[in-house]
């Protein structure tokens, strides 16, 4: 006996709009990188290869976004856990696979060998490869550094697409708001 199961449609839930707005954040965060590049996700190559794959640009744009988030979890889980090497490189990859399917192949190979981009790029993999030989600790803080240079430029994009998240974007200007109104009480 087959059993049809029916996926229920996409409604005005919380978490479609977070999935979202996660969508936009990271779309305006490499816009500059897939417009530069000519590689953007709704750009496939010819019409032939395009019909004839079974998943659309959404797909891997999701899956993308999935595996990103999967790979920040794993990496704050191997923080946690006095930085465990085996967590912290699972992390890792899964983030990078992550990238690769959001980006494109070719535009996430154009993002980290630009000339431009070197010094994060190789930051960013000598970190990689002190976590490989169990120096996890220098390893993330070559990591970070190595994605703040490589993505610095898209910070103020992506602080945008947060604040227009309701509860996150809440959370973010509270600071700024509070600060503002002790500066206007004291001044």
């Amino acid at each position: 006996m087959i059993v049809e199961a029916s996926i229920p449609k996409k409604g005005n839930s919380a978490l479609d709009f977070l999935l979202i707005h996660s969508k936009v954040c990271i779309y305006f965060a490499c816009a500059r990188e897939c417009f530069q590049s000519g590689g953007c996700l709704t750009n496939l190559g010819n019409k032939k290869n395009y019909a004839d794959n079974q998943w659309n640009n959404g797909d891997f744009a999701e899956v993308g976004i999935g595996l990103i988030g999967f790979g920040f979890f794993f990496t704050f889980l191997g923080v946690i856990l006095f930085f465990d090497r085996g967590l912290l490189a699972l992390g890792n990859i899964i983030w990078l696979s992550g990238v690769a399917l959001l980006l494109g192949w070719h535009s996430t190979w154009q993002l980290f060998t630009k000339r431009m981009n070197y010094k994060g790029s190789v930051s960013f993999f000598v970190g990689l490869f002190l976590i490989f030989v169990r120096w996890p600790i220098f390893g993330i803080i070559l990591e970070i550094y190595g994605s703040i240079v490589l993505f610095g430029g898209f910070w103020p994009s992506v602080k945008v697409a947060l604040y227009q998240i309701p509860v996150v974007g809440w959370f973010l200007q509270y600071p700024v708001m509070f600060l503002d109104r002790m500066r206007r009480s004291f001044g």
